[in-house]
């Protein structure tokens, strides 16, 4: 009967090490899994937001070509435009200037 124990706890010791060796292996191969899953994770956001950042310069750079022609149809003058005015108007009476001297 104590035989029978003795191998019992040794069977029981034997099997509880291999538990212990199996856990560990799934504890590692469930921290690479994550690590992979991070990794996936980070560069499909990074895609995303790059896909965002494209559709928003576009869909800017579209609206502003927009406002441009509506406002070179309405006749309105824009801010580089009246700049340019006022330098042409500024040689043009500097020049003034020398001729009534």
């Amino acid at each position: 009967m104590i035989k029978d124990l003795k191998y019992l706890f040794l069977f029981l010791y034997d099997a509880t090490d291999k538990i212990e060796e199996r856990a560990t292996y799934f504890a590692e191969k469930r921290k690479e899994r994550m690590e992979h899953f991070r990794k996936e994770k980070e560069e499909r956001f990074r895609e995303i937001k790059e896909k965002i950042n494209e559709v928003k310069e576009d869909k800017t750079a579209k609206v502003k070509n927009q406002m441009k022609e509506i406002l070179s149809e309405t006749g309105v003058a824009t801010k580089s435009e009246i700049d340019e005015l006022r330098k042409v108007i500024k040689n043009l009476s500097k020049k003034v200037d020398k001729l009534s001297k």
